[in-house]
């Protein structure tokens, strides 16, 4: 039975970087963590207490996290994207991101889209009335300001390894990529 190398929950694209030199893999986090702290200043911070999503046979570690504060009408809502670093499965890791968006009455992770999120929002505030509209409005809203933060951030992962695709995923679960373009 095979497996994929490499897990990716959110990106777009598998950004590998195939080495067995652990020097490149703190090189590969200090860089992208000094580039995104350059684009997002004091909306990126790190912290040893940043919780991750990872699976056993692809251990993850966190490079730090984008905050950034959304208000729609009367509701602040808090969007995050926390950077990661996820060991391949047989050499080499890739970087991928945990997306969370909450507010003060409800809170979602990369499970739902962001319109489930809105959903659960709405339903949480038991807003009467307008929902449709309101639905429409902040799900427009929280997806442009998630899309403009995920191409900065995929800017500075394209920039830092290889991207990859995965063409074929075979039913052993063994996979074959090539260059992303």
């Amino acid at each position: 039975m095979g497996t994929s190398n490499f897990n990716n929950d959110n990106a777009r694209k598998i950004y590998s970087i195939t080495t067995e030199d652990e020097f490149i893999w703190q090189d590969t986090r200090d860089n992208i963590a000094s580039e995104l702290e350059a684009i997002f200043g004091d909306n990126w911070y790190q912290s040893d207490t940043i919780t991750i999503e990872e699976l056993r046979s692809y251990p993850a570690t966190s490079i730090g996290a984008i905050e950034q504060y959304v208000t729609i009408g009367n509701h602040t809502f808090t969007i995050e994207i926390i950077s990661k670093i996820v060991s391949g499965y047989y050499e080499g890791f890739s970087l991928d991101y945990d997306i969370k968006i909450s507010s003060d009455f409800c809170s979602y992770t990369t499970n739902e889209t962001v319109e489930e999120a809105i959903n659960d929002f709405i339903y949480e505030l038991e807003i009467e009335g307008e929902v449709d509209e309101a639905k429409k409005r902040w799900t427009h809203q929280l997806n442009l300001e998630l899309e403009d933060i995920i191409e900065k951030v995929e800017k500075v992962y394209q920039d830092n390894s290889d991207p990859l695709v995965a063409v074929a995923t075979f039913s052993n679960g063994e996979t074959i990529y090539q260059k992303a373009e």
